[in-house]
């Protein structure tokens, strides 16, 4: 990383970062697939349900900003409040179509198309949940401009990170389910980037997200590709 780079991102946090943030991650270091199995098919990823409210846990997602008391302190949380452009468990869908495309798996990967495509599939968001203790040597840092938040650069909070998505499921194009998938139940506990501001826990949260659906991919392509060989010839 460049120091110009550096000074880049400093500037991005101190000026307030964006209200509205989306779930995005790199994928370029994404590995492409060896498997060509399932390059003859298409495949649809569905908007996911999502039943966060359901979990009382994640109520102070939905209720409090960025920054957020909780039993032991002060923390930084990924607050619903600033996922304002697409919704959470939209965005995430997303994510596995992008996903899927760069791992080049199946001929395309679409979203909310499954009339259009060979299999289909769905899932159910029930967590997705960050939170880090604040960084009050950050926060000081940000009263001396740009060489208080050079000072503090390196900080970092102790935080978790929970993602659980269940429901995975494959359907053909007749409607019919032809494979259920592991549940991504994933939990995260380590030393966080931290910011005067919270917003770095935003992109802790999605690089979990990116580690969840490598691994959950990898056992979807295994177990599909099974299926179809055994069940399919070319749709």
């Amino acid at each position: 990383m460049t120091f110009s780079t550096i000074i880049m991102g400093i500037l991005f946090v101190t000026a307030g970062c964006a209200l509205n943030q989306d779930i995005k991650y790199n994928i370029n270091d994404i590995q492409e697939s060896n498997n060509s199995r399932l390059r003859s098919y298409t495949l649809s990823i569905m908007e996911f349900s999502d039943s966060r409210r359901a979990d009382l846990e994640n109520n102070i997602l939905f209720s409090h900003g960025k920054e957020a008391w909780l039993e032991d302190g002060t923390y930084c949380i990924n607050s619903e409040k600033h996922y304002k452009k697409e919704n959470v468990a939209k965005q995430i869908a997303s994510k596995f179509v992008d996903h899927l495309n760069k791992k080049n798996i199946f001929k395309s990967v679409t979203l909310n198309n499954r009339e259009q495509s060979d299999f289909y599939l769905t899932g159910n968001v029930y967590k997705f949940y960050g939170k880090q203790e604040f960084s009050h040597k950050s926060a000081i840092g940000s009263q001396f401009g740009l060489l208080g938040a050079l000072a503090t650069i390196g900080t970092k909070t102790k935080g978790s990170t929970e993602i659980i998505i269940k429901d995975l499921s494959i359907y053909d194009k007749n409607n019919n389910i032809i494979a259920m998938l592991d549940d991504i139940n994933e939990v995260f506990n380590g030393d966080f980037r931290a910011d005067a501001y919270c917003w770095h826990i935003y992109g802790t949260v999605n690089e979990k997200l990116k580690e969840a659906i490598e691994k959950e991919i990898s056992h979807m392509e295994e177990k599909l590709s099974k299926i179809i060989e055994r069940n399919y010839s070319k749709l």
